[in-house]
């Protein structure tokens, strides 16, 4: 129960912190 605790924090943590660098990603594209 613990270990799949876990795994759901890591794939929040992931989403997370994929979503902001996809955003910064399209900026900069779309600045330039």
């Amino acid at each position: 129960m613990k270990k799949r605790l876990v795994e759901l924090i890591f794939q929040r943590a992931f989403k997370y912190s994929e979503e902001p660098t996809f955003r910064l990603v399209s900026g900069r594209m779309s600045n330039y």
